[in-house]
């Protein structure tokens, strides 16, 4: 239990507030909202958005996992996992909790058709 707090007090101070805070502070300062796209290709972009969100999901996920159950450890710098984890997708890449958190980003910016998101 005690675990799942310190995970979840991370998850919230950290990519919670990348992926949900500030989108809706630009989505609210911007004036954006989730509206259909009028032609195909935005439509398709908004899909194709949707599915980033998923993938971003899936592989931020996959390696808090990872952290909790190699690592022993969060993805806080003030609690950070105790063992080196090196499989998973940390195979191969440096980083891919950041990976998947800008993944979901860029199909927010995808699903909301919004420029300001995107350059976030």
């Amino acid at each position: 239990m005690l675990m799942l707090l310190r995970h979840l007090v991370a998850v919230a101070a950290l990519p919670f507030v990348m992926t949900v805070v500030i989108p809706v502070w630009l989505a609210r300062r911007d004036d954006v909202s989730l509206t259909p796209g009028a032609t195909l290709p935005l439509l398709l972009a908004q899909l194709a958005g949707l599915l980033l969100i998923a993938v971003g999901i899936i592989l931020f996920a996959s390696t808090l996992r990872r952290f909790a159950t190699e690592g022993k450890g969060t993805l806080a710098p003030w609690d950070p996992p105790r063992k080196l984890v090196v499989h998973g997708p940390y195979r191969y890449v440096r980083n891919p909790m950041i990976s998947g958190v800008l993944i979901i980003i860029l199909g927010e910016a995808l699903v909301l058709l919004s420029a300001a998101h995107f350059w976030w």
